[in-house]
């Protein structure tokens, strides 16, 4: 049996996206990246797929069969993968409103203004979060 190809979401998504603009330039603009960097993403994906998405011209790009067949697999998996981010922020979410108020912490980590001197500090960040964890972990505890 022979394995799936390993695409990555980028690409998947770089392919969908031309797929309804049917333009590298605006699938570019949409993705905030170079037109080239499109067209490798596309390229990589075709060259593990095994077959051609799109047929080129110089200014713009329509799906061959294949890639019309393959579409719809496409979408629905960039809708799983937009429901397993859904779901994971949920979790995250989840996690930060069962911190204890007792902590002086906003139960939104999007909230730190209720913290004293924390006003402006940027929360929604990945890096933030983690900073979040480590200053609730290092807090002394009540005596």
């Amino acid at each position: 049996m022979k394995s799936a190809p390993h695409f990555t979401m980028r690409q998947l998504s770089a392919f969908v996206t031309a797929a309804e603009l049917g333009n590298f330039t605006q699938v570019a603009r949409r993705l905030n990246l170079t037109a080239s960097a499109i067209s490798n993403q596309i390229a990589e994906l075709e060259g593990l797929l095994g077959f051609q998405l799109f047929e080129r011209t110089t200014r713009k790009v329509a799906l061959t069969p294949e890639g019309r067949e393959f579409l719809p697999a496409a979408l629905a998996i960039r809708r799983q993968l937009e429901a397993a981010a859904n779901i994971a922020s949920d979790i995250r979410n989840r996690a930060v409103a069962s911190l204890p108020t007792s902590l002086g912490i906003a139960r939104q980590s999007k909230c730190a203004s209720s913290t004293p001197g924390l006003n402006g500090f940027p929360t929604g960040s990945p890096t933030a979060r983690q900073t979040w964890r480590w200053a609730l972990t290092e807090l002394p505890r009540p005596t």
